[in-house]
């Protein structure tokens, strides 16, 4: 466990984890999701096995100790000499975990949606009598007439009740659990970027500028074409056929920028859809050593003395041939921008702006 004792009450000796000024923001929303788990804990004791509290804390325990595992072997690893060196370091922890928090709220949806029922009918039925039970007695004593106390009556009664249940947290949309999850996902990815603009400053910053003011068309323009460059028939053969498969759709990016989101509207939909460099939504999904590229990131990589290029996290050299199609992500994306469409109400025969 990282950055607290056993014993509870005396602090551990600093971990790496803990010495990196990156990671800080993740320890504070990791402390408020120790802290859910420990609630839940004691509420299953009371409620019993089949309670909703049983079923999130299973949920949220497994979670933590799974993360757990993954910064105590950061933890357990020396620091890097090189800052360059230790930053992909907190990069590929960044990664390992946000990859177990979307997993969990993949896999895990349902239970964690669900609201402590018990505690809110309770709650609520304790309200509802209380301001029954006191409107009436307050009533009886006022000198109005019979219609005036009753509209008196439901206009108190309805809104007395909404701001008690808001006072006392239990009108949320989402329940705690969730709150926490999506939080923690959403500091993870961002601490994700971050890092990765410290790495690749020309890449990012000059692409997050031009996708966040909509210029997607300058973007592109920015990119050297493969074709013209004579790199893309040095593509596998798979890749290449679902390369040539995909000529003629609209680009990914351009569908996105159509649904106009908010730049956290826009992350919180299709972050993990996001390309590891350029921090956009992936046109070309391909697969490079298990890591997913927008194909024409990894095209516009400098070209070394043997035709290899340097692989932007690992630095592993690499041909174009090792590429591989990342056919599943594509389709994921399509999917993610169908359920945008249907939320923000687009039809579905809108065409892209020019």
């Amino acid at each position: 466990m990282f950055g607290y004792s056993i014993f509870g009450s005396q602090p551990a000796v600093p971990t790496r984890f803990d010495h990196c000024e990156e990671l800080k923001p993740i320890a504070v929303i990791l402390a408020s999701l120790r802290k859910k788990e420990a609630e839940l804990k004691r509420a299953k004791v009371y409620r019993g096995a089949e309670s909703v509290d049983f079923e999130k804390h299973t949920v949220v325990a497994k979670l933590l100790e799974e993360m757990d595992a993954v910064i105590d072997a950061f933890n357990e690893q020396l620091p890097q000499a090189e800052r360059e060196n230790e930053v992909i370091d907190m990069m590929n922890l960044v990664e390992a975990l946000e990859n177990l928090v979307k997993s969990t709220l993949l896999r895990h949806t349902d239970t964690l949606i669900k609201f402590r029922n018990a505690q809110r009918q309770t709650v609520a039925k304790t309200v509802d009598w209380g301001l029954f039970l006191g409107s009436l007695g307050a009533l009886y004593v006022m000198p109005f007439s019979l219609l005036v106390k009753f509209g008196i009556y439901l206009f108190g009664v309805i809104h007395a009740k909404d701001a008690i249940m808001d006072y006392s947290g239990l009108t949320e949309a989402e329940t705690r659990s969730m709150i926490i999850l999506k939080g923690l996902r959403s500091t993870l990815h961002k601490s994700y970027v971050n890092m990765r603009r410290t790495m690749h400053p020309e890449f990012v910053d000059e692409e997050a500028r031009r996708r966040r003011a909509g210029q997607h068309a300058a973007r592109r323009a920015a990119q050297p074409d493969a074709e013209e460059n004579g790199l893309l028939f040095v593509l596998a053969p798979g890749t290449q056929q679902y390369v040539d498969s995909l000529s003629g759709r609209p680009r990914n990016s351009d569908v996105v920028a159509q649904l106009e989101l908010s730049s956290d509207e826009e992350d919180e939909r299709f972050g993990e859809f996001y390309c590891p460099i350029t921090i956009t939504v992936m046109d070309v999904p391909v697969c490079l050593e298990e890591r997913y590229f927008d194909l024409s990131t990894l095209l516009k990589l400098p070209i070394h003395a043997d035709g290899q290029r340097l692989h932007p996290i690992n630095r592993n050299p690499f041909y174009p041939r090792d590429i591989q199609p990342a056919r599943a992500v594509y389709n994921a994306i399509q999917e993610a921008i169908e359920e945008t469409k249907k939320v923000c109400e687009v039809p579905e025969n809108q065409s892209l702006r020019p």
